[in-house]
Formats: C-alpha cells, structure tokens, sequence
C-alpha cells in the first residue's frame, strides 16, 4: 500500500504543472498563444512546423523560474541530494515552498534543428516541530531532460495556386527523455510514526506534430499534437524507516521495496490562429484540448497581445491562460528589448486569486 501511495505521489508530481509550464519568454509574455506564432527554436516545444521559417539561429537559448517559500533558495538545490539531511538540518523552522525552472537551448538550420530542454521542480511542506511531537513532512524533487531533434518541410496546401494562400509547414519532434525522483514522506504525530523515502529514475521517447499555415498574409493558423507518443518509464525503490526523532532524524530501515511504472502524459491537441494587425498589434489565441486518465477531458484557452506599433527597442506583451481546464487561471505580461538580431525577453504571470503562484522568464537569442 505504502508503494502505491508513492507511485501515485510520483505520478501526480512529475505530470504537475510545473512541468507544463511553456517555453520562451515572448510565448509566455502573451499567454502561452503561440502555436500559430512559434517560428524559432521554441517551436520545438510549441509547434515543430514553425522550426522552417527560423533560417538560422545560434545560441538560442533560454531560462524560466518560478519560486515562492521561505528557505534560501540555494539551500533549496543544496537539499535536491540529501533530502535526510535537509529535513533534519532544518527540524525546527517552518518549510513551505514550491519552486520551478525550465529552459531550452539549441540551434536550427533551414528546417532542421536540435535542442536541449531541461526542467525541474520541488515542492516541500513542513510545520514547526511540535513540543514532544513530529510534524508532517512531505518533499518532492524532480528533474526531467529531453533531446529534441526537429524537422521541418513545406507541402502545397492547395492542388491548385492560390495567391493568398501560402504552402502548408509541416513538422516533427522525435524526443529522448530521462529524468530523476526524489520523496521523504511522514504523515507526523510521534517519532514511531513510518518514515518512507523514496527515489526513482526514468527514460522514454516522445513524438510530437505540427502544422502552420498562412491563409492570408496577416492570418496564421497553427495546429500541434503534442506527445501523440509518450512512453516513460520510472524504476525505483521505495525505503521505509521506522519513525523519525524529535530532532528529525531517521530511525531504523525495516523494509525497501522495488517497483516500475509508466507515466501516461496525455497527448495535447493544439489549435491556434494569429493576426497580425499592422502599426497596432498582434493578435494570437490556442484552445488546448487533453484526456487525463481517470479525470476526463480537459480544455485550456490562451489568449495573447504583442505591441504592433514600432516603439524602438520596446516590445510589450499581456496574457491570459487557463490551467487544469479552467479551474485556475494566469495574467501575464512580458517586456522585449532588441537591437537587429539580438534580442532579451522576460515575462512575468501570476494568479489572482493564489498570490503564492506566480512564474517569471528570461530568454536571450541571436538570430540571423
């Protein structure tokens, strides 16, 4: 039983949100509405098609991070090793946190390219230790990488010319995944209460397709199907200790526990379209329609705005997205400065009604 509550806390975290949190400052900036716009090497996560129009790029690359708690955040990554000896350094404090950070790095030649996407994610929740009691622990740590290899193409969208209507780009992700786990869980109330610490490592591959086509010179309809194949595979163990001390350290090992699982990622069918309004703006939204096992289908909304006026070096951007199908949403607004090729992109989102949920982005890149 112990195992399974672990699988499922597994599960339930490496498939959070914090995973799902979309890549590149300007696609975030304007709410994730970018699967009609993505044409440089962020197609690689928002729409593979969009990888033709990006000629070529060279150290494109970008980071993303979110994080709100009270523990000095290098301590947090100190911790990611030794979970143990975190927890027991840090007995008698309060330890609430969530945090986030992803990223891609890669380049592209005329519809071919490579990237590297990195993400991680730790969440903990710890109460003051009690007088002559223990409190409930629960800390998760992740990371998962993937090696993305795109390819891109144009095809006829029409048997016939059309002169408004522009040739169909198609594309393709194949992904190498792999990743680590790391859990402490105690349910708290006295030192002989079970302590189980797990850890877990896990691969797979991943396929990802796209298509963008230009119906009018300034109207974009995108569609991706992302993870159409998503085979992961955890391998784990799971260590169960006999209580914890009043100072917070670990009593005696009494059993371990092996297991495998896979992870189901849900296959997200992306439909987006952009305008691009001359001197005033650029208009952009996605509807992001996705089956969770065991909870239904679910139906996310992005929308986006991007400054069309020449402000200089200025761009600004704000967005709105949906998350877990409406049942929580984010405000988001981002800020671009650029000079011919170079360019740096932040983006900042929050949630209203959750002032501990917020995410914030940095991106540079230099294209040609």
């Amino acid at each position: 039983m112990r195992k399974l509550f672990v699988v499922a806390v597994i599960l339930a975290f490496a498939s959070s949100p914090a995973f799902a949190l979309g890549i590149g400052a300007r696609a975030m900036g304007m709410g994730g509405a970018h699967t009609a716009l993505a044409r440089d090497i962020t197609a690689a996560y928002w729409n593979p098609a969009g990888l033709i129009h990006a000629n070529l790029l060279v150290g494109d690359g970008l980071v993303s991070a979110g994080y709100d708690g009270n523990i000095d955040y290098n301590k947090l990554f100190e911790s990611l090793g030794n979970i143990e000896e975190f927890v027991m350094d840090n007995w008698e404090d309060d330890i609430d946190f969530v945090s986030d950070a992803s990223g891609i790095a890669g380049g592209s030649a005329r519809g071919i390219g490579i990237s590297y996407i990195p993400a991680a994610a730790a969440i903990a929740v710890k109460p003051p230790a009690p007088t002559g009691s223990t409190p409930p622990v629960l800390f998760n740590g992740a990371y998962k990488n993937a090696i993305a290899v795109t390819f891109g193409g144009k095809m006829d969208a029409l048997p016939f010319p059309m002169p408004l209507v522009s040739p169909i780009s198609i594309g393709a992700n194949l992904k190498y995944l792999n990743g680590e786990y790391w859990g402490l869980t105690h349910a708290g109330g006295g030192i002989t209460v079970p302590v189980e610490l797990s850890h877990a490592t896990g691969n797979g591959v991943g396929v990802d397709l796209g298509a963008q086509i230009d119906v009018l010179p300034n109207v974009t309809v995108g569609l991706a199907l992302r993870d159409v194949i998503a085979d992961f595979q955890w391998t784990g163990s799971v260590d169960t200790y006999d209580g914890i001390s009043l100072d917070g350290e670990l009593g005696n090992l009494t059993g371990s526990e092996d297991f495998e699982m896979s992870e189901r990622v849900p296959t997200h069918v992306v439909l987006g379209g952009a305008v691009t309004l001359p001197m005033v703006a650029v208009l952009a939204a996605d509807i992001d329609h996705y089956t969770v096992e065991d909870d239904g289908s679910k139906t996310n909304v992005h929308l986006g705005v991007e400054s069309g006026f020449p402000l200089g070096i200025f761009v600004p951007r704000v967005g709105y997205y949906t998350e877990d199908g409406g049942d929580s949403s984010k405000t988001t607004a981002g800020l671009s400065v650029g000079l011919g090729p170079a360019h740096l992109d932040s983006a900042f989102g929050w949630d209203s009604s959750d002032p501990q949920d917020k995410f914030w982005m940095f991106a540079a890149s230099f294209a040609l």
